[in-house]
């Protein structure tokens, strides 16, 4: 059986080169096809994989990863970003010692890193990936045309890129609800609520020193003179007749 025998790990020896092809077009799926047929074919070429750029991985590494059903490879990546996170701001803070400038600069390098590796090797990944799938398909179906539709019914498709696209939106969305909620600080809140009694009260008080001191201002310079001496200074009553 095709259990036992297993399948030839060089596929593309073990079969020829129509039924390779269609494998790996049932393999990939229709998003991309041609390209990632060329780099097969380069790969094949080769006997083994090697890096080459490649944008949407670069850009995106984590969706890319989804959207291809890489599963462990987003694992792996998610592991390693919280990992390297971790490591340089915790215990690696812990262990050297390096001030928060230094801290920055390692991360900043590890997230340059993050998106470099997966843009130069995603090639090599996926085809690897194809290949293990292509192998699983081989051994679990009696024909070539059975295992292509069952790689086929796991490929990548537009239904998984809306889907994804509408995930991303969906998070970035709760991120900007987030931050402008936290962003919202007590002192605008306080601005557009109500004065307080207290406040009210100081502010009457203001207007009504400063009516008292316009009369004063207004009174002519010899009417204190007038009776022999100052004027005494308004009490409680004058400030109340003050401010009708």
């Amino acid at each position: 059986s095709r259990e036992s025998q297993g399948t030839p790990p060089d596929l593309a020896a073990s079969l020829g080169g129509g039924d390779t092809s269609a494998l790996y077009k049932a393999a990939i799926g229709s998003k991309g096809q041609d390209y990632y047929l060329r780099q097969f074919a380069r790969f094949d070429a080769a006997g083994r994989t090697g890096p080459n750029w490649h944008w949407a991985a670069y850009w995106s590494t984590l969706n890319w990863l989804m959207y291809r059903r890489m599963w462990k490879h987003a694992m792996v990546y998610l592991a390693a970003m919280l990992g390297g996170a971790l490591l340089i701001f915790g215990l690696g803070k812990l262990a050297f010692g390096y001030s928060s400038t230094n801290g920055l600069l390692l991360f900043l390098g590890f997230l340059t890193a993050s998106y470099i590796v997966p843009g130069l090797y995603a090639n090599g990944w996926f085809y690897n990936f194809c290949q293990d799938r292509i192998s699983k398909a081989l051994r679990d179906t009696d024909t070539l045309q059975a295992a292509c539709d069952a790689l086929s019914q796991e490929a990548a498709n537009k239904q998984r890129l809306w889907t994804l696209a509408s995930a991303n939106v969906a998070v970035l969305a709760a991120i900007a609800g987030s931050t402008t909620f936290f962003m919202m600080t007590p002192t605008d809140s306080m601005s557009e609520a109500p004065p307080t009694q207290n406040a009210a009260l100081l502010n009457t008080s203001s207007q009504a020193q400063g009516k008292v001191q316009d009369l004063m201002d207004g009174m002519p310079q010899g009417a204190s003179e007038s009776k022999g001496q100052e004027a005494e200074p308004l009490g409680a009553a004058d400030v109340v007749l003050a401010q009708a």
